[in-house]
């Protein structure tokens, strides 16, 4: 793959997004309520959830703390571990 194709490729950030809105479906939070626990705005999140947004480390542990698990758990996306669409 060249580097403007892998630049191009959002299907890490398509992961992470699911991954994130798995998270808060168990939390049962809207993302409005994820984005006020997290000090960002809830278009952010819903961005991110999309995989349209790119996210700094600094929001992904924010977002990680204000769903009760650790950063850590957010990056099993990357592994391709959430596939079911959520």
């Amino acid at each position: 793959m060249t580097p403007a194709a892998k630049a191009a490729d959002n299907s890490d950030l398509v992961a992470l997004g699911r991954l994130v809105r798995h998270h808060r479906d168990l939390a049962q939070m809207t993302q409005q309520e994820l984005a006020d626990r997290a000090g960002v705005h809830w278009t952010y999140v819903s961005g991110g959830e999309r995989g349209v947004r790119n996210p700094t480390f600094r929001v992904l542990v924010q977002l990680a703390h204000a769903l009760g698990v650790s950063p850590g758990d957010l990056f099993v996306a990357l592994s391709g571990a959430v596939t079911d669409g959520h």
